[in-house]
């Protein structure tokens, strides 16, 4: 049994790409190795914001970028602070 279909692309990548996938799969998705995986769940708009947030932080730059490009420039609670670290509850919205 393949993991690609008649499209040519992988399973976890349809799904990675598909807004019906609930968020809690694209939240497992967003720590695929494949990077063409990392950036369909951060192009997804049923993805979290916890989900995006551990994205921006992602290694590759082009799933960052794919972050980016989703919002047009990060969102408040993606941008990034100069120490690196911030509370949890600072993300909340209030």
């Amino acid at each position: 049994m393949s993991l690609v279909d008649e499209t040519g692309l992988s399973e976890p990548l349809q799904r990675a790409a598909d807004p019906a996938t609930p968020s809690w799969h694209l939240a497992e998705l967003a720590d695929n190795a494949d990077p063409e995986i990392r950036m369909a769940v951060a192009a997804n708009p049923s993805a979290s914001e916890l989900t995006l947030l551990r994205l921006q932080r992602d290694p590759d730059p082009a799933v960052r970028s794919a972050v980016r490009k989703r919002f047009g420039v990060a969102p408040r609670g993606l941008q990034s602070d100069r120490a690196g670290s911030r509370h949890p509850d600072s993300y909340a919205s209030g």
